[in-house]
Formats: C-alpha cells, structure tokens, sequence
C-alpha cells in the first residue's frame, strides 16, 4: 500500500541537507558533506530512506517509496549539495558584504572597487546595509529592536533578488543542457557513472515476491567494506571525547619528498576513492593516476629546474602553475569538442525535434521535450549574458566568459561521469582563462570587478548543479517510464536549497559572527576575488603568449590519444583524465585508484568478471561506511557542541 505524501519525501530531504549542512560546515566545522561532486550528503540520506522503506515494508508490508521516487529524491538531494555551502551559499553570501566590511586606506577598496560596481550587485555600504554587512560579520549585539531586524532584511531582498535571477538561469540552463546530453551519454556511450551506482543499489527493489529487504543490504560484503572506514572515523573522532585515545588516531595520508624536496609525492588512502575507483574500466582507472602522478611529477621538476611560468595566476584549480593549468584547459576545450562531434547525429536530432518540430524524433521517455530543453536552454544563456553585461562586461567578454564557464562544467561533468573521481575542479577557472587570454585592457577596468564576482558560481568549482543533474538524470534513467517530473523536482530543490540555505547560513552569521565561523568563507575566501581584481586594476597584464602555447599543447595531446585510442586497439589510455591531471586534487588521490585499478586488475585475471562482481557490493561499502561515518560523528558532535572535529575530508 502506498504512504499518502510520499512525493514530499526529496523536497524533505532537501530541506535537511540544505539545513544540516552550513551548521555542520560554518558552525561546527565537520566533515566535508556537500563540497564535493561525491555528495556525500545525498548518499546518506538515501541509505536513510533505504533503511526506512526496507523498516517499513518488512513490519507492515507499507510501501513508504518505490524505486523511482527514491531515485528522483536522490537526484534533489544532489543538486541540493551543489548549491547550499561550497557550491553558492559559503560564497555568495559573505561576498555581498566583503567590499564594504575589509575596505581599508591600504587596499584601496573604496575608491578603487565600491564606487564602480552596480549597487545592486552588493549590500548598500550606507544605511541599513551597512548594519548588514557589519552584524553579518560580527555577530547581532544585545539589543536590537525589530524595525531594525526588518529594515536589514529589506537591505538584503535587493542584491539577492538580482542574484536569483542569474542563479535561476544558470541552474536551469544547465539542466536543460545534461536533458539534451542524457541519452548520448547514458544510452549511446554507456559511460559508467560510478557516483551513482550505489544510490541506485539502495533503491533498488526486493529480487522476488518472497523477499521484502534490499537485495544489497543482504550481502555480507556490503557490511564488511562499510566497516573498515566507519571504524577509521570513530578512531579519527572519538579523541575529541577521550583524548587519551590520540595515539590510535590513524593517519591517512604520506608524503615523500623528492628531487631535492620540491616534489611532495602524495599517498592518501581514501576509502571513498577505492571503492568508486573498483567501479571503472581499466583504461580509465589507469589515466586516472597515471596522469595524477605525473601531473605531480611535473610540479616537482618544473619547481626543481626553475621552469615556472612568471605568469600569476589565480589559487584555484592549476592557477598556481601556469602551464599546467593552460594545458589542462586546451585539453578540456578538445574533449568537450571531441565529445559533441561524437554526439553530432544525437545533437541533430535534438534540432531537427526542437526547432523543425520533426515528429520522426522520438523524446517521450526523455526528463523533459527537446524543444523545451533547447529553448530554454538558450533563454537561459540570453539572461546569463544580460546579467553579466549589466555587471559591468562588454559582450564578447561576456560570451567568453560564458564559453570559458560552460566547457569546465561540461567538460568536468563529463570526466566526473566517466572517472568517478569524487574531488576535482577544473584546470582554470573562467576568471584566469579570460584575464589570460585576452589581457586586462580588452576586459576594461568594470569587467575586471565584474569578474570579482563571477567567483561566486564559477570560481572554487568543486561541485556545481550540473554535474549533480547529470548523476541524477543517470540514477533516474533506470525507471522504466517517462520521467518528465524529474526536471521540475530539481527546479524545486534549487529553490528549496537557495532559500533554506541562505536563510540558515544567514541566522548562524548574525548568531555567532561571520568572522568566528568558518575562516575560509568569511574571510580568505570572499576576499580574494577583489584583491585578484585590485591587482589587475593597479598592474594591467598583455595576453599571455607562453599561455596559448601551454593550451595549444594540452589541446594536441587531448587530440592525438583520442584519436590513437579510435584507431588502435592496442592503445591502453583513455584520455579523459587528462585534463584533471593537472589539479592537486588528483594528484592527491591517485594513490588511491591506483589501489583499486591494481585490486581489479588481479581480480579479474584470476577470477574473471564472477569474482569482479561477487567482491563489488565490499568496494561500495567502503563508499557507504565513510559517508555514513562522518555524517553519524557530525551528528554526534552536533548534539555535544563539539567543533573542529572532522573525520573526512577528500
């Protein structure tokens, strides 16, 4: 018997994830949750659900959520984790204030920045804006009374009202586009999508009529795997309770140091890692932390031969070196290219429905028509392009800042879906793939501002809405039906995660002060964007040639190993990790899929694809125990008050 209401259960559990996770990561300072593509977040509350359904249907025979609305929930509560703390909300909101509340005589802030951006953009640095911005920072004082309360939460409606209009767009744009990619990635290239594949074992229904659990939940291996990290949390945590437990507190990660110490070889052991790692084909796993590690080997000989671009370049992706940045971003251009020239019939078609109206076309079984996806995906890009021209771009920078965002998110969401790398970003971020390109005097001095805030969506880019729909559009192509519902449903956790998230990071803000929260959000990092502006406004940079060339490259290499990957059988290599090659991220986790890509290798070659498949339900419970181990310690710390005390961190 179905439950009355059970379609509320993902707007629910977007609420709590929306909630949940700024006090966990703003307040007490927890375990990483939704800062990454991995959602941890969303993974444990979909085993959440699977314990409920699997409690309900085995003592009442109640059917609390059938497999297609769980995975529907599981693609809300994604994308929810692609907005609320790293993804928007831990950027967006602190930033509306920075400008005003660090402006000193030194930096020059207030003349240089304040008085040339649009008033919109920002809280007003006067009035009840500036009471705003300061209690934002500093916390409410002992007594306030509330007219004021009102009058400062007016201050906020403007700049935010005018930010909701791009964040709609962009939101809905993007999944408008992983619509219209849907069937060439997952029905015609059948690409793994590790992420998902244990949501989707969770919500899997019971084998036979004579059995009412979750057929995983049944497999010893899933308990056995799902231990190993969940016992490596407690020890991680258990010492901020009983100290004398420090010296069992294990250690995750080893570095060497190499080439006169100006390599830092990373070994991390991350469990999540392993066991998505287990999940990709050998051709993947091994470019995955081949390339990780010599992208780290790089590092190292470029700083050992004095080698280094004198290009300064942003801290986020590859920004601090160069070379390797510009030639992951040539890469990433040519794969996402490479990857619309193999979907070029698939595209046609999406076209020839959406525009000539073909009725040959078929797009019922798709999460929304063609012609709707086409469409509004180029709504979307027109409001983009507006916004972003009335921020302070001319149009070609606009656009280009347009096409520099737009090839990281699908060229990330691409890698993530074939990888299953859970901590990535893109090789530059679309400030210094602009600022570089064409040189500061072609962005003007009010672009180089409006790039400032181009950091609150594209700048720390370590989840984003995109990749989540696309992981969710996969989970939900499993149910047998049409599934035009699911767009909506992401809408809907958009505008849930936005409001929820933003009014929770905003109480913790004036409760405790902004600048007694999480340092990073309140403070390096809101800063650094205008500081990255300030400079280029002082000292005005040329294009840089040394740059095109490292981009050139990236882009040849990304070209000839895809094509000898087309022509020769023998080729071992698939090149999609090579544009993440170049990030610290991946170089941080190779140890890690190369743990997995040996553990499958050997497997396979004396047990086959039985002993593959009999072992796999133990390499997804080593993703279920670290999740589900850091959320249960957030917990935990939660209710006894304890801070700084995180179990998980990539």
């Amino acid at each position: 018997a179905p439950v009355p209401g059970r379609r509320c259960a993902g707007a629910i559990c977007v609420a709590i994830i929306s909630a949940g996770d700024p006090y966990g990561a703003f307040k007490i300072k927890a375990a990483t949750m939704t800062l990454d593509f991995s959602v941890p977040a969303a993974v444990f509350m979909m085993f959440m659900l699977c314990l409920a359904v699997n409690f309900f249907r085995i003592a009442w025979g109640v059917t609390l959520l059938n497999r297609g609305e769980m995975l529907v929930a599981y693609s809300m509560m994604a994308v929810a984790c692609g907005i609320c703390t790293m993804g928007l909300t831990g950027y967006l909101i602190p930033m509306l204030g920075t400008p005003v509340y660090y402006q000193t005589p030194e930096n020059k802030w207030a003349t240089l920045i304040i008085p040339h951006m649009p008033p919109w953009i920002m809280l007003s640095p006067a009035g009840e804006g500036r009471n705003a911005i300061n209690y934002m920072y500093e916390g409410l004082p002992g007594q306030i009374s509330g007219v004021q309360m009102w009058a400062m939460a007016l201050a906020w409606l403007k700049p935010l009202g005018y930010w909701s209009i791009f964040l709609l767009a962009l939101y809905a744009g993007s999944i408008c586009l992983m619509a219209i990619f849907r069937k060439q990635w997952v029905e015609d290239e059948r690409i793994a999508f590790p992420l998902v594949q244990l949501p989707m074992e969770l919500a899997a229904a019971p084998a036979d009529a004579s059995s009412r659990a979750t057929p995983i939940l049944k497999d010893r291996l899933l308990w056995l795997g799902f231990a190993v990290p969940f016992i490596f949390c407690a020890l991680r945590a258990l010492p901020a309770y009983v100290p004398e437990l420090m010296a069992l507190k294990p250690q995750d990660n080893w570095t060497a140091k190499l080439l006169d110490e100006q390599w830092n070889l990373q070994f991390r052991l991350s469990w999540q890692t392993i066991g998505l790692a287990y999940l990709l084909s050998a051709d993947v796993g091994l470019c995955v932390w081949l390339f990780g590690l010599l992208g780290s080997f790089y590092h190292g000989l470029s700083r050992f031969a004095g080698f280094q671009s004198p290009e300064k370049l942003g801290i986020y992706g590859a920004g601090p070196f160069p070379d390797l940045g510009h030639f992951g971003m040539g890469a990433m251009i040519v794969l996402v290219l490479l990857r619309l020239w193999t979907g070029r019939r698939h595209l046609a078609a999406v076209w020839r429905r959406a525009v000539l109206l073909d009725p040959k076309v078929d797009d019922k079984s798709e999460p929304m028509s063609y012609a709707t996806a086409f469409w509004g995906a180029v709504i979307c890009f027109i409001v983009m392009t507006i916004w972003l021209c009335a921020s302070g771009f001319s149009l070609p920078i606009a656009l280009l800042v347009l096409f520099g965002a737009f090839i990281g998110f699908i060229g990330l969401s691409r890698i993530i879906a074939e990888s299953g790398m859970p901590v990535s970003i893109v090789p530059l971020i679309t400030s210094d793939f602009v600022v570089s390109a064409v040189g500061t005097s072609a962005i003007g001095n009010k672009g180089l501002l409006a790039m400032a805030w181009t950091y609150v969506w594209d700048g720390d880019v370590r989840t984003f809405v995109m990749c989540s729909a696309a992981h969710g559009m996969r989970a939900c192509s499993e149910r047998s039906r049409s599934y035009r519902g699911v767009f909506l449903a992401m809408m809907l956790a958009v505008v849930i995660a936005l409001v929820v998230s933003i009014a929770v990071t905003l109480a913790l803000a004036y409760n405790e002060g902004g600048v007694t929260m999480a340092g990073w959000f309140f403070n390096s990092g809101p800063k650094y964007p205008f500081e990255f502006a300030r400079g280029l406004i002082e000292k005005p940079r040329p294009p840089d040639a040394r740059g095109w060339i490292a981009t050139g490259a990236g882009a040849g290499a990304m070209l000839l190993m895809s094509i000898a990957r087309r022509q020769f059988a023998w080729w071992p290599i698939n090149p999609v990790g090579l544009p993440i090659a170049v990030v610290a991220w991946t170089q941080y986790l190779w140890f890690s899929v190369f743990i997995a890509w040996i553990l499958k290798s050997r497997f396979l070659k004396y047990g086959g694809p039985k002993l593959y498949l009999k072992l796999r339900p133990l390499f997804l419970g080593l993703v279920l125990g670290q999740y589900t181990g850091a959320a249960f310690w957030t917990i935990i710390d939660a209710i006894n008050g304890i801070r700084d005390n995180s179990t998980f961190w990539i």
